[in-house]
């Protein structure tokens, strides 16, 4: 893996980095599949940046899943899920 597969710098308007390279890096390295597709259970955790509760993402888009679980404030994109913007727990 190269930093510049994972990782694309952009003009902040939510982040310096956005978090697309990152996953459709995971999205291709998984061959497209779902969490439920995966062989292992599989569960990412993330902040809920309004209000501070939990995220548990334990089914559909893998990809989006860990971008949103890599996600730090100022320094990554978040991609909205289930129309909640997603902060990475232990920020």
């Amino acid at each position: 893996m190269q930093q510049s597969e994972i990782v694309q710098f952009v003009v902040p308007d939510r982040g310096f980095i956005d978090g697309e390279k990152l996953q459709s890096y995971v999205n291709r390295a998984l061959k497209g599949r779902s969490i439920e597709q995966l062989d292992l259970p599989f569960v990412a955790v993330a902040t809920e940046l309004r209000t501070g509760t939990l995220a548990a993402f334990n089914r559909g888009d893998t990809g989006m899943a860990v971008r949103a679980r890599a996600a730090c404030r100022w320094c990554s994109s978040r991609p909205p899920s289930r129309g909640r913007n997603t902060l990475t727990a232990g920020w």
